[in-house]
């Protein structure tokens, strides 16, 4: 069976995010975000063809929807150039927010309960599990600070949920100026 994604095109890509790797701009969140969705661009439009060529089109289907999504975030990062460094920062730093919803509802599984897993993440002896934060509400705190650094926002009141900087309580809503 034909490839569905030329692999000139795919070559192509590859070049393109060597060059972004190999540029001389410093390497900061912005970045690292572009890099991370090319890259996984690329890997999509690999595995849907190798999918395609294995005549799993179902499977091929849920990543073709994935790639494009990933295509839409390029999309919007570059559209304006004014624009792309927050852009960017914004959504390298949203990733706060899919642990903090998983957080929300993790008491509704049966894998362990918010609380336990917060508690482990605290007590963790791996300096790499929490960075330079303290605890897992520092974490939240800085992220949810960064994020909101990257869009300018002027008369309009925005729900934050923010942490205690504690191993305590976890969330409560606060709305921000």
């Amino acid at each position: 069976m034909d490839q569905i994604i030329d692999n000139a095109l795919l070559k192509q890509l590859d070049e393109a995010i060597k060059l972004y790797i190999d540029d001389d701009i410093q390497c900061d969140e912005s970045k690292v975000a572009v890099i991370s969705l090319l890259v996984s661009y690329h890997s999509r439009m690999n595995d849907i063809n190798f999918l395609i060529n294995n005549h799993r089109l179902n499977s091929a289907n849920v990543l073709m929807r994935v790639a494009f999504e990933t295509y839409v975030y390029l999309k919007y990062i570059f559209e304006k150039n004014n624009r792309m460094k927050n852009r960017a920062k914004a959504y390298y730093f949203h990733d706060f927010q899919k642990f903090s919803y998983y957080l929300q509802h993790l008491d509704q599984t049966s894998i362990t309960t918010t609380d336990e897993l917060i508690a482990d993440l605290n007590k963790s002896k791996n300096k790499k599990v929490l960075g330079p934060h303290k605890n897992v509400n520092n974490y939240f705190n800085d992220m949810r600070a960064k994020f909101r650094k990257c869009f300018v926002i002027k008369d309009q009141k925005l729900d934050f949920q923010l942490l205690k900087d504690s191993d305590g309580p976890r969330i409560k809503s606060v709305q921000v100026k």
